[in-house]
């Protein structure tokens, strides 16, 4: 009974930690229930509660997304739910069942201190990355974004470094009440987290008070029209965009969401119409659309973002195309009469009068080495165009500008992010929100921003903490199999000894 309240506690704790609660000091101690009862346990019962646990969380955290199927794909609501459950049980779960199994097997050693299982869970994180949908939601690091000290170390090691600071404190915790989990040097090892984490907030608290600026300000706006694409007519929906973007006023970039326009511009008649708004405007035009190309007897569609502007242009094709609700997958798509949109291959950055823009469409924005490689391209200001109208759900669509943010520390850029109905905001380089919209309202934000050209250790290095930590983690695995054979053979010998003394021969 206590291990399963342990287990509720500790999914109760790290859902409040998240929107719509975003209770972040939280989960600070939300893992420390849920660490000491898997040491606890033989590894094979660890594996299913640790599978239970991912499975909780996915659900409790991550409802929105069946409604998202059901309105995406435009199945029933029940299979919403049923594509929700299975994404919990296997891309979710699996990999934080991995992680309990392996806590079990190593905390019987009593030589695992907290910094071994930040490093186990972190590789947990970092492989739950990894898999075929790469899910990025409640990764424990993302909890932290209100507490803007601690996110400045993202510049280091993305989310995942984050996240295994706060492993590393719930481990300490847990060991106040699992012997198996304070190590050789318990107090030391305290000292030693005490010491990152206050290392963390100096480093946090330094970084947060930089000037960013770089060159002369930009003047942009962000244009929301509160609609989203499907839930409005297309030519009325394009006359909303133009006239929210006229009310701006001078500036010298306008953004427009994803989808912001039906049509190809090249084939319609009201993109001369946005021409003219372009050159009455004297500003650079970014908004999002679809793009299509015959090649040979085949037709190819993609999700794109263009610029327009005074003798420029560019476009950019969303590079990748989420698995089923926009990608094909075992021909789904296709079955529920459904375009499937194929990768774009070119990631240079759009080349705008004033910066230089790097494009992270929609879900993109979720991938933070995806993010990496616009900035190693060159780009000045990052950009996330999306809809989220699908989510239907105000913390769902929190949680995702929370993860958008994330991009701007890691790269130390502005990031624009115009959404279809919200939220909307410009986000400082620092993670800090200079403007946000309200949720489903025509709004124009707008603010002075700059182009960015400095490179931070996670540009250099990008996930390199988490590879290691991936490494350390399978490291103390690697003596396992004499460990295991050591202790056969001591119960192969006691039971022998036994026999002798009974005088069995």
């Amino acid at each position: 009974m206590r291990l399963w309240l342990a287990l509720v506690f500790s999914v109760a704790l790290y859902g409040a930690s998240f929107p719509p609660l975003e209770a972040f000091p939280l989960a600070w101690i939300a893992l420390a229930p849920l660490f000491a009862a898997l040491a606890r346990l033989p590894a094979g019962r660890a594996l299913w509660v640790g599978w239970i646990w991912g499975v909780l969380v996915c659900v409790a955290t991550g409802w929105p997304l069946a409604g998202m199927l059901h309105r995406n794909l435009g199945v029933p609501m029940w299979m919403g739910w049923l594509g929700l459950a299975g994404a919990a049980g296997t891309l979710f779960a699996l990999p934080i069942a991995a992680f309990s199994g392996w806590l079990a097997v190593v905390a019987r050693r009593r030589t695992v201190g907290p910094l071994t299982v930040a490093a186990g869970w972190g590789a947990c994180e970092f492989v739950r990355h990894h898999t075929a949908l790469g899910i990025p939601w409640t990764f424990s690091g993302y909890s932290q974004v209100p507490f803007g000290w601690i996110m400045q170390i993202a510049d280091l090691g993305g989310p995942f470094l984050v996240g295994m600071l706060v492993a590393a404190v719930n481990a300490v915790v847990a060991g106040v009440f699992c012997a198996e989990l304070r190590g050789t040097r318990p107090v030391w090892q305290r000292l030693g987290v005490a010491a990152l984490v206050a290392a963390s907030l100096g480093y946090g608290a330094w970084r947060s008070s930089e000037s960013f600026t770089e060159g002369s300000p930009i003047r942009i706006a962000v244009v929301q029209a509160g609609v989203g694409p499907g839930l409005d007519d297309g030519p009325a929906l394009f006359d909303r965009y133009l006239t929210l973007s006229e009310e701006a006023g001078p500036v010298d970039l306008v953004f427009w969401p994803e989808f912001s326009v039906d049509f190809v511009p090249r084939l319609s008649p009201q993109y001369g119409r946005l021409v003219d708004g372009i050159h009455r405007s004297g500003a650079d035009f970014v908004f999002g659309g679809p793009y299509d190309e015959i090649r040979g007897d085949r037709a190819y569609f993609w999700n794109a973002v263009y610029l327009r502007g005074r003798g420029r242009r560019g476009r950019y094709e969303k590079e990748t195309p989420l698995p089923l609700v926009e990608a094909e997958v075992l021909g789904l798509r296709d079955r529920l009469r459904l375009m499937a949109y194929s990768p774009g291959e070119n990631i240079e950055p759009l080349p705008s009068k004033d910066a230089r823009l790097g494009i992270a469409l929609c879900s993109e924005a979720t991938d933070p080495a995806l993010v990496r490689r616009r900035a190693i391209a060159g780009a000045e200001i990052l950009v996330n165009p999306t809809n989220d109208a699908w989510f239907e759900s105000e913390p769902a669509v929190r949680h995702q500008l929370a993860m958008a943010s994330v991009r701007a520390i890691e790269n130390r850029r502005y990031l624009i992010r115009p959404a279809t109905t919200g939220y909307s905001a410009i986000v400082a380089p620092q993670g800090r929100i200079l403007a946000r919209s309200a949720l489903g309202e025509p709004e124009v934000l707008r603010a002075e921003v700059y182009g960015l050209s400095s490179t931070t250790l996670y540009q250099r290095w990008g996930d390199t903490p988490a590879w290691l930590a991936l490494l350390w983690a399978t490291g103390t695995v690697l003596p396992l199999r004499r460990f295991l054979w050591a202790r056969r053979r001591r119960s192969v010998d006691a039971a022998a000894g036994r026999k002798r003394g009974s005088g069995i021969d």
